[in-house]
């Protein structure tokens, strides 16, 4: 733990806790207004804030707060400020997490500011390898919040740890699916074959999600017969997916090769139907 952090959670320990918050009180609101002329002046006279646990319950600091009720992602302030706040602290001091092990990323991953995200990971990149209490890293919660270019952004950023593999992978791939950014998962699919299909619990995990997608099965879907019927006569390609192979130069899914559905009228577009079934084509049903 760094001397700043020590530092600021010893004077918690030197007054009462309904006096320590109630200083930061009004650093609080000038967050929550998004007054971030007023911010800077609390903080170049309490240099304290910096480090300190300014909200409670949860345990959030300044840098926690400004992710969590930053208005106007686009703001260029607000990023202006940050950033200028971001050189006055340690790394460490960035990855510090609250109650639920969110670090101040992790907001802006659910938030999708991807601004302030890469002023944060500018001085810290390891914050995209830190987990929350539910075990979830920055880019799953982007792709469970459903911000797209968020998660992109993440999905490079993130070096630390392989989220092409496992649990992680099934649950990228879940989370993508449950917020229906189809086009995002299905490409994720591409390009990583094994991504959710590496192992029975993983299968497992993102089937369960496809069950419930009324669109992954065409008996299930809400189409109209007129629409069902335009839809089935467009003119398909089959696109080749590589096989996943065990030892036993088994295929996992059962099967000899795997295809996925491309439409021709709209190759790039993401409809419910159409790209839910392919994913769903991707794992065999």
């Amino acid at each position: 733990m760094s001397k700043q952090t020590k530092d600021a959670l010893g004077s918690k320990d030197g007054q009462g806790e309904d006096e320590y918050y109630a200083r930061y009180w009004p650093l609080y609101r000038m967050i929550e207004k998004n007054d971030w002329r007023g911010v800077e002046d609390f903080v170049t006279n309490h240099p304290d804030a910096l480090t300190a646990k300014i909200v409670e319950p949860g345990s959030k600091t300044i840098f926690h707060t400004i992710a969590e009720l930053l208005v106007d992602d686009d703001s260029d302030e607000a990023t202006c400020l940050l950033d200028k706040l971001a050189t006055k602290v340690d790394p460490q001091t960035l990855a510090r997490q609250d109650n639920h092990g969110h670090t101040a990323v992790i907001f802006c991953a659910a938030k999708g500011n991807l601004k302030a995200l890469k002023v944060l990971l500018k001085y810290n990149p390891d914050l995209t390898n830190i987990r929350d209490s539910d075990g979830y890293l920055p880019v799953h919660n982007a792709a469970y919040y459903g911000h797209k270019d968020t998660f992109q952004y993440l999905r490079e950023a993130t070096n630390g740890v392989d989220i092409y593999r496992g649990n992680d992978g099934a649950m990228v791939l879940l989370f993508l699916i449950a917020a229906n950014l189809y086009d995002v998962a299905l490409d994720l699919l591409k390009l990583h074959p094994t991504i959710g299909r590496d192992n029975i619990d993983s299968r497992r995990i993102v089937l369960n999600t496809l069950s419930q997608k009324p669109y992954a099965f065409a008996s299930g879907s809400r189409l109209g017969r007129l629409r069902r019927l335009i839809y089935n006569c467009i003119p398909l390609e089959k696109e080749r997916v590589p096989s996943i192979q065990s030892n036993d130069d088994q295929n996992v899914d059962g099967d000899t090769e795997n295809f996925t559905v491309t439409s021709k009228m709209h190759p790039k577009e993401s409809t419910p139907f159409g790209s839910t079934q392919q994913i769903t084509a991707i794992f065999g049903l």
